[in-house]
């Protein structure tokens, strides 16, 4: 049965660029439940007891299966806190606290809690020394201590070493996707460091070193080993401050102007336009565009759906994305305001009210050829000049116009409403779904 896992699966001693069919607790390459569950009761009595028989290769394969490699990257794990990723020892210094999986996140360490099975053992093991890696503190042996391992495994789950290998190594892998069917914390946790530019877009957004992480990973330590014993909380973000990020300094930037611009009825409106713009492209994470929602029809506020087509790849350019009450309501009044301002047009420029009225109706411009033939073809959110001349707003001119805050990147409001979604427990499935991102 083995034999049907890809041959290109090699046992590299950590996994990457799993498929969906790998990553199922179904798949022929994972410990079947039953197993797992024999084997967990196994390794909790073993690691129990110090002077136990099989209790260092218990130890090697629970460690394996805690942090997603093989039992040969195990035996090669740093305890040097300079690395990026190591195993916090306090028990070398004499701090108090569990046992600690560091990674390097961004420009933040996460702490990830390894079983209390696991920390009571290794503070047997891991103590009265300064050494570099784990397999410094192991007894000598005769024998490799991952062949020692695989074959102590090899009792509970029986199959080869090359495969067995596959199997503990992807374990963790299997257990976070089913809680989070997010690909970027796989990237970040089980994938080497040197491959994660050519993996899924979702890493390129999300910030991991938050509470969010840790309670999944925790999680799927609990489907490996069942009870993981009581941890102090450990200090992660957990939640997104909104009234701080970019997106309310925006707003609150654009507010402003549209209140100073109140007298001069064309800068009104121009403000008016890119505030409104600016609220669509936030709440749907509209990518970088030269023609964002373009047609009134872009836009269904009875429905609160909207389309978008924002990508160049073929099969995945479009998406509809709900739009929330307050942004449809927003909506709504912007298509009454357009009204309103082709009142105020009617005398001076009456081919561009017509357009504008056409627009604030929800109706295609297109067929009112005379008027494009006056005044040119603009989309739903447009912006005047002196001379009333329409100019359809860019991504890259809502960028310009709110220079005084620095150099905002439309890119930001997509990795704030990542963040957002991530925080309040919504799986990478959803997010990838919303935002269209893609894996590679």
């Amino acid at each position: 049965m083995s034999s049907e896992i890809p041959a290109s699966r090699s046992p590299n001693k950590r996994g990457a660029d799993l498929t969906e069919r790998e990553l199922l607790n179904e798949y022929i390459g994972a410990i079947p439940q039953d197993r797992l569950i024999k084997l967990r009761a196994e390794l909790k009595d073993i690691l129990g007891d110090y002077k136990h028989k099989y209790f260092f290769e218990a130890l090697l394969i629970s460690l394996a299966l805690a942090t997603g490699r093989t039992v040969e990257g195990v035996l090669e794990f740093s305890l040097k806190p300079n690395d990026y990723e190591y195993i916090d020892n306090p028990a070398n210094d004499g701090r108090r606290g569990p046992f600690l999986w560091v990674i390097q996140a961004g420009g933040e360490k996460l702490n990830l809690p390894l079983p209390e099975s696991i920390d009571y053992s290794a503070r047997a093991v891991l103590r009265g020394k300064d050494l570099e890696i784990l397999s410094d503190y192991l007894p000598k042996s005769s024998k490799d201590w991952g062949q020692r391992a695989y074959e102590w495994l090899s009792q509970h789950v029986p199959d080869s070493e090359y495969y067995l290998r596959i199997k503990v190594r992807d374990t963790l892998a299997r257990k976070i996707y089913e809680h989070s069917a997010n690909t970027a914390i796989l990237t970040l946790l089980v994938t080497e460091r040197h491959q994660w530019r050519r993996v899924e877009s979702l890493t390129s957004y999300i910030d991991l070193a938050c509470k969010q992480t840790v309670d999944i990973y925790k999680d799927a330590l609990s489907s490996i080993f069942g009870n993981m014993g009581s941890y102090p909380p450990i200090a992660h973000k957990k939640s997104i401050d909104v009234t701080s990020s970019i997106v309310s300094k925006v707003a609150r930037f654009m507010r402003d102007k549209v209140v100073e611009s109140q007298h001069d009825f064309i800068q009104y409106h121009n403000w008016v336009a890119r505030y409104c713009l600016m609220m669509m492209l936030f709440c749907t994470g509209h990518r970088k565009s030269t023609t964002p929602f373009y047609f009134p029809w872009d836009i269904d506020d009875q429905s609160q759906f909207a389309f978008i087509c924002d990508k160049s790849v073929v099969g995945s350019e479009a998406r509809f994305v709900p739009v929330p009450d307050i942004v449809a309501a927003q909506i709504k009044a912007y298509k009454l305001h357009l009204i309103d301002i082709s009142e105020k047009l009617k005398d001076t420029s009456p081919e561009l009210s017509r357009l504008i009225h056409r627009l604030g109706l929800g109706g295609d411009i297109s067929t009112l050829n005379d008027e494009i033939t006056c005044c040119g073809h603009f989309g739903m959110f447009f912006t005047l000049n002196k001379e009333l001349r329409a100019k359809t707003i860019s991504t890259k001119d809502l960028e310009d116009c709110c220079a005084e805050l620095g150099n905002l990147d439309v890119r930001e409001l997509r990795s704030v409403i990542v963040q957002y979604f991530y925080l309040k427990d919504k799986s990478g499935m959803q997010i990838e779904a919303l935002l269209v991102l893609a894996r590679v």
